[in-house]
C-alpha cells in the first residue's frame, strides 16, 4: 500500500478485505483528500408561489432536495405531468395547463422536501448514524 494514500482510502483498504478487488483498486488510486460538499435544499415555503403566465419550473429548479437518488425521476415526472396538461389544454389554453401542472407538482414537491429534511436530519445531522438508528428503533449504544 502506497504511503502517499489519503487517510480515508488507507482506512477503507485496510479494513475492506471482503470488498471487490476492482473497488479496492479504485479507492487506492485516489490522490486527493476527502472534500465535503455542501448539500442544498429548498424549504417547504419556497415551493409555493403565485402563478406567472408563460413561466413555470420543473425538477430541481422547482423542488431542490438533498441527493436521495430520486432527482432525475422527479424531473422526468414533472415533465410528463406538464406534457399531459399541455396536450389536455392545447392549443387554446396553455396557461391553464401550467396552472394544473403546478398544482400537482407543488403537492409532490412538498412531500419530497419533507422526506429530504428527514433524511438530512437522520443521515447528515450532527449525530447522523445514531439518529437514524434511533429512528428505526435500534439503540446503537447497546448493540
Amino acid at each position: 500500500m502506497a504511503s502517499s494514500q489519503v487517510p480515508i482510502a488507507r482506512a477503507v483498504t485496510q479494513n475492506g478485505t471482503e470488498w471487490a478487488q476492482e473497488l479496492l483498486e479504485l479507492i487506492k488510486s485516489a490522490d486527493r483528500s476527502f472534500r465535503p460538499w455542501p448539500l442544498y435544499t429548498l424549504s417547504e415555503s419556497s415551493v409555493i408561489w403565485d402563478h406567472t403566465p408563460g413561466v413555470t419550473l420543473l425538477g430541481d429548479a422547482a423542488h431542490l432536495t438533498i441527493p436521495l437518488g430520486t432527482g432525475v425521476n422527479a424531473a422526468l415526472y414533472d415533465a410528463l405531468i406538464l406534457a399531459r396538461r399541455i396536450i389536455q389544454y392545447a392549443p387554446d389554453d396553455l396557461d391553464s395547463a401550467v396552472i394544473e401542472y403546478e398544482k400537482t407538482m407543488l403537492s409532490q414537491a412538498l412531500e419530497a422536501i419533507e422526506k429530504s429534511q428527514w433524511y438530512a436530519e437522520h443521515f447528515f445531522g450532527a449525530d447522523g448514524p445514531q439518529a437514524f438508528l434511533r429512528a428505526i428503533g435500534v439503540n446503537s449504544e447497546e448493540d
